[in-house]
């Protein structure tokens, strides 16, 4: 092995070494060391094994030593560049957005604020200023928020979901990605009371799901108590550790509401007629409370997925509505401004 390699694989280390300790202290030093000889002995005793079958002459363990670590640097710096890069990409360059939409058909007038769940502190603060601006404007306020209902239906959608879904799972959930979490209270009484809780209920929704599914298979899944698996994962990180686990998930988040498609998809596998019913019937219900509304300017919060099927549902009532204008937002990361 040459000496441009050794060199090579020695600041490579180095670096990742630095970087371990940095994040973890000794215990996540000692466990990268460990694991680098460990990963060493095991591909060694296979080669070695290997060419003892095929009868070739046994790789000297000091030169294989040498080109296993140099191959292993450079492929573990390779990764660490390209998850920086992507993430930097995601979060700082391209940020996935979601768009205010103002729609109207000429005697009304609706502003659809896209939302999500979790998102950072400054998203929920702008749209607290949107809501505010609006409000002093003449709009009132329609916002989700499904009522709760029966015990047992509760059990059954959570059943359905496939996860544990209680008060908690957003504040836990936010954790994950350093940012907060939309509160029901959040939005409400902002200039005056006009606010007005546009949704459905768990005994509805339940009611919808088990009519579509009369008949149909569906396998019953226990439900996954996510806010503990949460909790379990933030307790073996460390500080810095826990600010690179959410710059990632960052990425991972601005990268799945960039795609729309994908992130639907995802949502459908767990279960497609929940999801539908989830979707479609709350639509319905935010559609017919805009049509027999006595108010001509409101302003609405609701899940981003929702907005495409309020629009066809409001044209197919009245094909004068349309969008009249559209303005972005950024809820996991702000864009940086290049000069």
């Amino acid at each position: 092995m040459n000496k441009t390699k050794i060199i090579i694989t020695t600041i490579l280390l180095g670096l990742l070494g630095t970087g371990s300790f940095y994040l973890g202290g000794f215990q996540s030093l000692g466990s990268m060391i460990i694991s680098l000889c460990v990963y060493t002995i095991i591909f060694y005793l296979l080669k070695y094994f290997w060419k003892k079958i095929r009868k070739q002459e046994v790789p000297d363990s000091r030169i294989f030593i040498q080109n296993f670590w140099f191959g292993i640097s450079i492929f573990l710096s390779f990764i660490v560049v390209c998850i920086a890069g992507i993430s930097y990409q995601a979060n700082e360059v391209s940020p996935s957005k979601l768009d205010q939409y103002t729609i109207s058909n000429g005697e009304k007038t609706v502003i659809f604020q896209s939302m999500m769940h979790i998102g950072r502190e400054g998203f929920y603060k702008e749209i607290q200023q949107e809501l505010t601006q609006a409000k002093k404007n003449g709009y009132v306020y329609f916002y989700e928020g499904v009522r709760p209902g029966k015990k047992e239906n509760h059990k059954k959608f959570n059943e359905a979901l496939g996860l544990q879904f209680d008060a908690n799972l957003y504040k836990n959930i936010s954790k994950m990605y350093g940012m907060t979490y939309q509160t029901p209270q959040m939005f409400l009484g902002l200039v005056n009371n006009l606010d007005f809780n546009i949704d459905t209920n768990i005994d509805e929704i339940m009611n919808e799901y088990e009519k579509i599914t009369k008949g149909k298979t569906i396998e019953k899944q226990e439900s996954f108590d996510a806010n503990k698996e949460i909790e379990t994962v933030l307790n073996t990180l460390t500080p810095r550790e826990l600010e690179v686990f959410q710059y990632i998930n960052k990425a991972l988040l601005n990268t799945l509401f960039s795609n729309e498609e994908i992130f639907k998809n995802l949502q459908i596998q767990g279960n497609k007629y929940l999801f539908d019913v989830i979707l479609d019937k709350r639509n319905e219900h935010l559609v017919q409370e805009i049509i027999k509304s006595e108010h001509k300017k409101i302003f609405v919060t609701y899940g981003a997925l929702h907005f495409d099927g309020v629009l066809k549902m409001l044209q197919k009532n009245d094909k004068n509505w349309k969008i009249i204008n559209t303005k972005p937002f950024y809820p996991v990361t702000k864009k940086i401004l290049l000069q």
